[in-house]
């Protein structure tokens, strides 16, 4: 018992200290991460995490090793709350080579590629966490300039106030706290609880922090501000980077191995420069470094990612992004972004289901931008001080001065097509139209808002069109279940021209989408009055549905007519007809993504085909002249290769029985006009509306090189390879004054477009060459070629 006493008594002079500190950056003051900080005494060390802290266990007096790759070796005895300062090393590390015999740095990564689908968080587990994001701009004063008296003078008066106003403040600010609900089957939300931008009301940017890069580095491709670059760790990537084996560490758990990794010599893929650390016994990432291995476009970036192992699961903890503005100059300055990523409150494997899930990928709740101090201080946990404060009070107060809240409110209308005033909103896609068959459609549309009921919506539109000289209106009342998940029934009527043969499938660009140049091209339409009920929603499994009754009155235009043979001696000329159609359209869009924003929704293309079906049933038994079956189908793909560009496919195909009038059957979209302008998923040497046909299909490919190509400021070339075909029946029916093309022996035709040979802002110039090849007969270059303009905006 004495020995006991005794050795218990001796206990707390053998215990070691939790000692704190910070590592920096001898020139820039800024906190350097995933410094290796080794106690020489013990042989145990711990890396910093994101914002250069660490907490040791060691006793004052103790040596710390602080080692860095690129930076000078330090060794000095420990002390509580330390700031310790890395310079540079004088020389710096020369590319990576392959040198004979064993890398043993190939082995690790060898089997960090192998278990990637383990250790990857976003895998065959679910999981939910809250995150803290911040993201800050600024500016120092140059290098160049602090040590130079002479470039010193160069700068003015306003110079040195500016100066001062950059230690004072930033020049933006943006906070936000996240939830986020993932399921191991791939559905996820996140939710925007609470948001503040420096200058705007507005809490529409509150994912703007988390967005610099990708939350998952184990897929194939890492995004760096909207960029896709090859990972390190993709199954491809042992053939294409060299890795070089920089250091390991012994920290309180485990062995890290810190792997250096950048592209082999004349590889033209897109890839990333960096250190990993891995884990010895999990073989995961404990900690990335990355940048690209070429500067973007008048940016730099380098991202930092820090994980933690979890429940038994390795999982991001810290995201930091650190981005550099090229495109901003002021002499003397420096300017950059900050943006950090804090992970808190992480569950593996919680209690979640798809109703917990929802429709949406990122919503955000209604009273975000007003949420009380006490919430952000939870979340803030010291990383808000009095300068951030400083830069909210200023900016928003000029923000306040330049209603910039409202300028950004037109912005967001541009996109989505809305611009709200009071409790109605203007509908911009009816207030100017373009088409062969009106040629300018001028007319106005308007719809109530959620401040005139939230439940209850009337909309309402009419236009004139100046070469057919008529009007059409239109208009309807809706009654909403359940708007995130698309869920209503409408009564509609309206007195339209619709395109003779055109089939109609749900968009999901944006307002000013170049997609639909197609339809400048339509000079065929007729006269269709209608009124409809319809009701649909989404359902489980990325499946939207929608059922409708049409009854309708078709008035022909252009002298056509549809020739019906009542008997032998009779045949009646139609030129008008009714009919009661029963419709139904589903839309199968496996792991898409669906942005709510405060003005509208913004959809992410899934890399999964998105399936839309179209099914009609006329009834002439019940009411109307017209009995067909009318099926339409539309497919779209988008998958990108990391070595190898991007390709875009599109299926279109329609099949309709018993011989309907040529509007009820369809056409085969065609843009063949030479020197016009290029479309995407038609056929780019086919006349428009010369073909109509009862059954027919249309595949369109593109592949795209862009990203592999060099790039400049006012140039950034892309190539992109297209291939289309089509094969349509003969037209059914009799049929007055239509001319049609028979497509069954097929159209094929193939193209190269050289996209942004001129790049101004969101804008860019090229060029299409396409040719058919029909006949077999070779190309004529008169008749088959044809030369377009490529345009490309970007919103």
């Amino acid at each position: 018992m004495r020995l006991f006493l005794f050795l218990l008594l001796l206990t707390p002079l053998t215990v070691l200290s939790q000692l704190n500190g910070r590592v920096i950056h001898a020139d820039s003051q800024d906190p350097i991460a995933f410094v290796s900080v080794v106690n020489e005494r013990y042989g145990r060390g711990v890396v910093t995490d994101i914002d250069g802290v660490f907490s040791l266990p060691a006793n004052p007096g103790d040596t710390l090793r602080f080692t860095f790759v690129g930076f000078e070796t330090l060794k000095i005895p420990a002390t509580q709350n330390m700031e310790v300062v890395l310079s540079p090393e004088a020389v710096k590390l020369q590319a990576a080579e392959v040198n004979p015999g064993l890398n043993p740095a190939i082995p690790i990564m060898e089997q960090v590629i192998a278990k990637r689908k383990i250790n990857a968080p976003e895998g065959n587990f679910s999981f939910k966490y809250d995150a803290y994001n911040k993201l800050v701009f600024t500016g120092q004063l140059d290098s160049a300039y602090q040590n130079n008296p002479e470039k010193m003078e160069e700068i003015s008066e306003d110079g040195d106030e500016f100066t001062e106003m950059l230690e004072r403040q930033h020049l933006f600010l943006l906070e936000s706290i996240t939830e986020r609900k993932y399921l191991s089957e791939g559905r996820e939300t996140e939710k925007i609880k609470a948001s503040k931008v420096s200058g705007l009301d507005n809490a529409n940017f509150g994912l703007l922090a988390s967005q610099l890069q990708s939350f998952n580095f184990y897929k194939n491709e890492v995004q760096l501000l909207g960029e896709n670059f090859l990972s390190p760790i993709a199954p491809s990537a042992l053939s294409r980077y060299v890795f070089s084996l920089e250091d390991s560490t012994f920290t309180e758990t485990d062995t890290v191995y810190v792997i250096a990794y950048q592209l082999k010599k004349g590889k033209t893929v897109k890839g990333l420069k960096g250190l990993l650390y891995v884990n010895k016994s999990d073989h995961a990432l404990q900690n990335v470094i990355a940048s690209p291995n070429v500067p973007l476009d008048g940016f730099d970036i380098r991202i930092r990612q820090k994980f933690e192992k979890v429940e038994g699961h390795w999982f991001p903890k810290q995201l930091n992004s650190l981005l550099e503005l090229k495109t901003v100059e002021s002499p003397g300055f420096e300017f950059y972004g900050i943006g950090r990523t804090y992970i808190s409150n992480v569950e593996i494997n919680p209690d979640l289901s798809r109703k917990d899930i929802g429709y949406l990928s990122v919503s955000s709740d209604p009273n975000a931008g007003s949420q009380p101090d006490s919430l952000w201080a939870i979340y803030r946990d010291g990383r808000f001080d009095a300068k951030d404060s400083l830069t909210y009070h200023v900016l928003d107060s000029i923000g306040d001065a330049e209603k910039l809240d409202e300028k950004l409110a037109l912005l967001q209308s541009l996109f989505t097509g809305r611009i709200p005033i009071r409790k109605v909103n203007v509908d911009l896609r009816h207030v100017l139209k373009f088409n062969s068959y009106e040629t300018v459609r001028l007319g106005l549309g308007l719809e109530t808002n959620e401040k005139w009921h939230e439940r209850w919506q009337l909309h309402g539109r009419a236009g004139y069109g100046f070469k057919d000289k008529e009007w059409k209106y239109g208009g309807g009342l809706i009654r909403w279940f359940n708007k995130k998940a698309n869920s209503k029934i409408e009564v509609h009527a309206e007195q339209e021209v619709v395109q003779r043969g055109g089939q109609f499938f749900n968009r999901t660009g944006s307002f000013l989408s170049t997609s639909d140049i197609y339809h400048l091209y339509v000079d065929q339409m007729d006269q269709r009055g209608m009124v409809q009920l319809r009701g649909g929603s989404k359902l489980p499994g990325w499946l939207e549905f929608e059922a409708g009754v049409t009854i309708a009155e078709w008035k022909t235009t252009q002298d056509y007519a549809d020739l019906v043979e009542l008997n032998e001696n009779v045949t009646e000329r139609r030129t008008y007809a009714q009919e009661l159609v029963g419709s139904l359209k589903l839309r199968w869009s496996f792991r898409e993504k669906i942005v709510e924003t405060g003005r509208g929704r913004v959809v992410f293309q899934s890399p999964f085909p998105i399936v839309q079906l179209n099914v009609e049933q006329a009834m002439s038994d019940v009411w109307g002249d017209l009995d067909y079956t009318r099926i339409g189908i539309q497919i779209d793909q988008s998958f990108r290769l990391p070595s190898f560009g991007t390709t875009t496919m599109r299926l279109l195909g329609g099949m309709v029985t018993d011989a309907p009038p040529v509007y009820r059957q369809f056409t085969v979209r065609g843009t063949g006009v030479n020197r016009t302008l290029a479309s995407r998923g038609v056929l780019e040497t086919l006349p428009p509306q010369s073909v109509f046909t009862p059954r027919y299909a249309a595949l369109s490919v593109e592949h795209s090189f862009k990203d592999l190509l060099f790039t400049s400021k006012f140039v950034q070339p892309g190539i992109s390879l297209v291939h289309n075909l089509a094969f349509a029946e003969e037209v059914d029916g009799n049929h007055e004054n239509l001319e049609t093309t028979n497509l069954e022996s097929g159209h094929y035709e193939a193209g190269v477009i050289i996209s942004n040979l001129i790049k101004l802002n969101t804008a860019g110039y090229g060029v299409g060459f396409f040719a058919n090849y029909n006949d077999g007969d070779g190309v004529n270059w008169k008749s088959d070629v044809f030369v377009k303009l490529n345009v490309n905006v970007a919103f």
